[in-house]
């Protein structure tokens, strides 16, 4: 108890000198997106930076558990020891990590205390662990809501607040990332996911109300030493968590600022005002809701979010930093009024018939296709023949006449059809010369219906990948599919059939394409690029422009480079400064709007 109450004491004196995590000089938190050992050295190297400034001849580490346990209020004794096992194969990997990079005069030392639940936190020998000579805490992965419930409002973090301001770097891993924002996510709330992000009420947002938890009070938000400017994201690209944050950060009580890292990947933010230093095999990004007004003007369409003006900025491993208090990227002018020269990106030919962008077309076409007469569907481009006749049964019984398209194969002349339909299923076999005969047939007012693959093809350019191969077992390729198309090189792209200014990716919340879709406003920054997700429907029309089908129950993205200061990180992934995201909800317009 007099050790709880020396802390307290400290923590009074030290906010009656000004002196708090917001304020204080010095401190460091490491944000890791995901994995451990391709990552320890980053943190690793931040204890060991820090112990030499100490009297001490180790780099004595402190290994946080919470996030790891099966249950805040109480293990079972096969629980405890299966947590301990993992948790010392994580302690000994850091440890190794720390040892390879310390120069000699200083050896590693890595503990785990065993803090699995909030009782266990709360005994008076568990400050103990808190020497003089601490050089890091680390937070492992698991659970954050439960490492919250374990931790918040207690004597060990109020340990952890003093050693922090004392200049302790904190990093974690995972959802050890998430408890370091004071504002945290949760998770997901219900059914909702990643290809459901952007709808109302998606995302567990942890903002300091109290709440109930086993009896006591306690706080539902991060740690309270942690950035109350901007939420952390973590497993950022590599589980399509784009959708979820903006969701966050574009709420009205909530920081207006968001940094997602990946996988594989960690960063610094010091003393809660800059991010930067990136390390690791990816990248990390900056979505900045409150320079552009983009949080004052959101709403939400049909349960689906609308924003506009959502600045966003990649970051890479090299000089690449980002002023969480400025709201400044460093390596870009000061960010003013961005003009958003893409009003006509969706002008299409007088005379010309309705073009409908779609992802998943099934309710659409026995909705709509059947009542033609004289419909044609044309199924091309799928790489299982099987895959390929589950679409041809879906015009069974009706009027409409199937085209299976082969490689090699030619068009015939489709300008008597009131109605073309395209299926495609593998952008990366897609041949945009053998559609070349749409164009006449739209051109003259025939309907143009374009699916999934297809749907790419339509604009400029398109992003020559397969599906993501979710199907594998394969972790490799979902990487190289994901994460790795961030990597400049990695995504083919080529030209489309330029049916209007502008460039598509389709299934990006659903299949996770988001890499393909920032590819392709890199290579083009000239062109708007449309992230058309499953239950999405774009309509273009002559005279119109680009119209979200009321009948959608998912957000457009569209990401627009065209003022963006585009440059390449040392592991070669695409740094973007001052690029815009907007989201338009159903039954909307998709213009720009200038800020």
């Amino acid at each position: 108890m007099r050790k709880i109450l020396l802390f307290s004491l400290l923590l009074i004196l030290l906010t009656a000198f000004g002196v708090s995590a917001q304020e204080g000089a010095g401190t460091t938190l490491i944000p890791i997106g995901g994995f451990y050992v391709e990552t320890f050295p980053g943190f690793a190297q931040q204890a060991i930076d820090h112990a030499l400034t100490l009297d001490t001849d180790r780099v004595y580490i402190l290994m946080m558990p919470y996030a790891y346990t099966y249950n805040p209020v109480a293990q079972t004794e096969e629980e405890l020891v299966d947590n301990e096992l993992a948790a010392e194969n994580r302690r000994r990997q850091l440890e190794d990590a720390c040892s390879e990079l310390a120069p000699e005069e200083l050896s590693c030392h890595v503990v785990v205390p065993p803090f699995y639940t909030r009782e266990s936190v709360q005994v008076e020998i568990a400050l103990d662990y808190f020497d003089d000579d601490l050089a890091g805490i680390y937070f492992l992965g698991g659970d954050q809501t439960w490492a919250m419930q374990i931790v918040a409002g207690t004597p060990i973090e109020e340990a952890m607040r003093a050693a922090f301001v004392d200049g302790v770097p904190m990093g974690g891993n995972s959802a050890g990332l998430a408890i370091l924002s004071w504002t945290m996510i949760g998770g997901y709330l219900g059914d909702f996911g990643p290809e459901t992000g952007l709808n109302e009420g998606a995302v567990d947002i942890w903002n300091g109300e109290d709440a109930d938890f086993n009896g006591e009070t306690v706080p539902r938000r991060g740690l309270d030493f942690g950035p109350t400017n901007v939420v952390l994201e973590q497993h950022f690209w590599e589980r399509a968590r784009l959708a979820r944050l903006l969701n966050t950060i574009v709420q009205p009580d909530v920081p207006h600022l968001g940094v997602g890292v990946d996988s594989f990947t960690g960063g610094l933010v010091l003393n809660n005002a800059t991010f930067g230093s990136v390390f690791g095999v990816y990248g990390a990004a900056v979505f900045d809701a409150e320079t552009l007004g983009a949080a004052e003007s959101a709403s939400y369409v049909g349960g689906v979010l609308s924003v506009r003006n959502v600045l966003v900025h990649v970051l890479a491993p090299g000089e690449f930093g980002y002023s969480l208090d400025e709201l400044q990227p460093s390596w870009v002018n000061a960010t003013g009024t961005i003009n958003r020269d893409w009003t006509t990106a969706f002008d299409v030919p007088q005379g010309a018939g309705m073009l409908m962008l779609h992802s998943n077309l099934t309710e659409i076409v026995a909705e709509e296709a059947g009542s033609f007469a004289n419909a044609v569907a044309i199924i091309t481009a799928y790489a299982d023949d099987d895959d390929a006749a589950d679409v041809a049964e879906l015009y069974e019984g009706s009027a409409v006449e199937v085209i299976q398209l082969a490689a090699g194969d030619a068009l015939p002349d489709l300008t008597g059809y009131g109605m073309i339909i395209v299926h495609a299923g593998d952008q990366s076999l897609i041949d945009v010369e053998q559609l070349e005969p749409l164009r006449a047939a739209w051109e003259g007012g025939s309907m143009l219906m374009m699916d999934d693959a297809a749907s790419a093809a339509a604009g400029m350019f398109y992003s020559a990948h397969a599906p993501t191969p979710y199907d594998s077992d394969d972790d490799v390729l979902i990487e190289a599919a994901t994460q790795g198309s961030f990597i400049l090189g990695n995504t083919e792209i080529r030209p489309g059939l330029g049916l209007f200014y502008a460039n598509v990716e389709p299934s990006v919340l659903d299949d996770n394409r988001y890499g393909r879709l920032f590819s392709l406003a890199y290579a083009h920054p000239e062109l708007p690029v449309v992230a058309l997700n499953d239950n999405v429907i774009v309509t273009i029309e002559p005279s119109m422009g680009a119209l979200v089908d009321a009948r959608s129950t998912n957000g457009l993205i569209v990401l627009d480079f065209g003022g963006a200061a585009l440059s390449e990180g040392d592991n070669g992934y695409m740094v973007v400064g001052n690029g815009v995201l907007d989201v338009f909800a159903p039954g909307e317009m998709v213009i720009p709007t200038n800020s």
